[in-house]
């Protein structure tokens, strides 16, 4: 047997990666804290009896949500899909419209929170698919065979070919069943 070596990889050690992680990744985190940071902040208004305030902290809250969430569902759109952050949009911008300002930073909250699970998954399937390619071998040996080895029997010619008739107790003990 011989083997001929192929070279799979770069330089000798280099790990492969999927993708490189933008700045992108950081605004599910950023929604995330800014959203739960609205709800607790109005919260906190109200208990100091600035309703006023209260309101304002939630309004800015769901419009800095608002904006992100609509440049998603921008591009969705014009990939074609129409899915739940166009209702998502939909019920935050109706909230402000009605002045349901807690409703709607509860929508935001929701949306961010999905939103950061989402980026979390990705990034753990991200760093488990490059561990997985981390451990794949570099080289590859195919090997070819000069002659069959000497253990090795040829295959018998005559294919397998099931009964035709069942055998005379078999039958009758089907025959009984019926």
């Amino acid at each position: 047997m011989t083997a001929s070596n192929l070279d799979l990889s770069g330089p000798r050690g280099a790990r492969p990666t999927i993708m490189s992680y933008p700045l992108r990744q950081l605004r599910p985190v950023v929604l995330i804290l800014l959203s739960t940071f609205g709800i607790v902040a109005s919260i906190a208004f109200r208990f100091a009896s600035l309703p006023a305030a209260s309101s304002y902290v939630l309004a800015g809250c769901i419009v800095v949500t608002l904006l992100s969430l609509a440049v998603d569902v921008v591009a969705g759109l014009r990939a074609g899909e129409f899915g739940l952050d166009f209702l998502a949009a939909v019920a935050m911008a109706s909230a402000l419209w009605f002045g349901e300002n807690l409703a709607g930073a509860i929508v935001a909250v929701m949306y961010a929170g999905g939103q950061f699970l989402e980026a979390y998954a990705h990034h753990r399937a991200d760093e488990g698919m490059s561990d997985l390619l981390a451990k794949i071998p570099r080289t590859a040996r195919r090997l070819r065979r000069r002659s069959p080895p000497p253990s090795a029997s040829a295959p018998s010619k005559r294919a397998f070919r099931p009964p035709t008739k069942w055998p005379s107790s078999r039958k009758s003990a089907l025959a009984d069943r019926c």
